[in-house]
């Protein structure tokens, strides 16, 4: 069997429509985007647990976006993670380290109206304390 390559998603789409096969579905309509600001100066040898740093949800949405920063000095001692209810969504499973890196990641996650969005920020140095960015976008839909 012979594959065709379609670099024009628009172009897949329509083909799909007239194979009668599935089409996905429109992206939802956005009521209103926020920003939590989860970023902390995380003093040596401490923590914030999901207890300490959670939000919960005005109304349905998703996660749309989070982005973080470790500043120099972390040296895989500082630890992240990011979840909704019960689940983690970022990183998949564990925690996320690094030193002197930051990145803005796509997530889709949908939260129902009062769940709880949360963080989780350790930091594994017995000697400094350092100031980590972790923001998480949230898209509340119509």
């Amino acid at each position: 069997m012979e594959f065709t390559r379609f670099p024009n998603h628009a172009k897949f789409q329509e083909v799909l429509k007239q194979l009668g096969m599935a089409v996905t579905a429109p992206p939802p309509e956005i009521s209103e985007t926020k920003v939590l600001n989860f970023s902390k100066r995380v003093e040596p040898a401490t923590g914030y647990t999901r207890d300490d740093l959670f939000f919960y949800a005005e109304e349905d949405g998703f996660i749309s976006n989070i982005l973080f920063y470790f500043p120099p000095g972390c040296n895989n001692l500082v630890k992240i993670r990011v979840g909704v209810r019960n689940e983690q969504v970022f990183p998949a499973e564990g925690f996320f380290y690094t030193d002197s890196y930051g990145d803005y990641i796509n997530v889709f996650k949908k939260f129902n109206q009062n769940d709880r969005i949360w963080a989780e920020i350790y930091n594994y140095d017995e000697a400094n304390s350092h100031d980590v960015t972790l923001l998480v976008f949230i898209n509340y839909t119509k």
